[in-house]
């Protein structure tokens, strides 16, 4: 597994929490891999 099967990995099992929201599960992947710096 590669670093972007990783990433898309967690963006899948953040979707399913967050149910219908694609943009802020977009949005807060981003945040986590610049810790914040956005």
């Amino acid at each position: 597994m590669n670093a972007h099967d990783s990433i898309l990995g967690l963006r899948d099992r953040m979707g399913r929490s967050i149910i219908g929201q694609e943009q802020v599960v977009e949005r807060l992947l981003l945040r986590l891999l610049c810790n914040g710096n956005l």
